[in-house]
């Protein structure tokens, strides 16, 4: 490896912001502050698939439906979102991505991560199964499904639902819905 090489690595490895390179959404390369961020190993996200640091499985695979036209079409997509740490906590980051293979925008691509402050209207009181209720919520499942994917009753997800509610001053699902969608666009 010459010297500029060497140069261009060490670069990667030290930035200063949470980096990662993947083929087909599996961790090809990270850096030190993104496993920082995320509170995992460096060396032990390697091989590994993105999906470790999202909410849910099913938040991972809804991405790739927002992603794909702006990535063919521009080559990149940025947008705000919880993301998940190895303990488990939810935070908000912007996540950006660039493809570096248009054609099959996942094959190799080079993503960034942000820690934001959450949204005033996301933050506050929200406890950590409400924030993953709130993730569900904008993607317009229904408390069933959101049961059956978190592994709790209907009924304990209505309960969340009601919380996320009064505390985002909301009146009906509608307007809680499109409250949480505010934050998540």
């Amino acid at each position: 490896m010459s010297g500029d090489d060497q140069d261009l690595a060490i670069g990667f490895l030290e930035a200063p912001v949470a980096l990662a390179l993947s083929r087909h959404r599996i961790i090809q390369a990270c850096n030190g502050a993104f496993a920082l961020l995320f509170g995992h190993a460096a060396d032990a996200l390697i091989g590994r698939s993105l999906v470790q640091i999202y909410p849910s499985v099913d938040t991972f695979a809804d991405v790739v439906d927002r992603w794909m036209a702006p990535l063919r079409d521009r080559g990149q997509f940025v947008d705000e979102r919880f993301m998940r740490r190895s303990d488990g906590e939810l935070f908000w980051c912007r996540v950006a991505g660039r493809t570096l293979t248009p054609a099959d925008p996942l094959a190799r691509a080079v993503w960034s991560f942000t820690e934001l402050p959450t949204p005033a209207h996301l933050d506050g009181a929200l406890s950590r199964r409400e924030r993953d209720v709130a993730c569900h919520v904008a993607r317009g499942r229904t408390s069933k499904e959101i049961a059956k994917l978190m592994g709790l009753s209907p009924r304990t997800v209505e309960g969340h639902r009601l919380r996320l509610m009064r505390k985002l001053k909301v009146r009906n699902a509608a307007e809680l819905n499109a409250r949480i969608k505010g934050g998540l666009g």
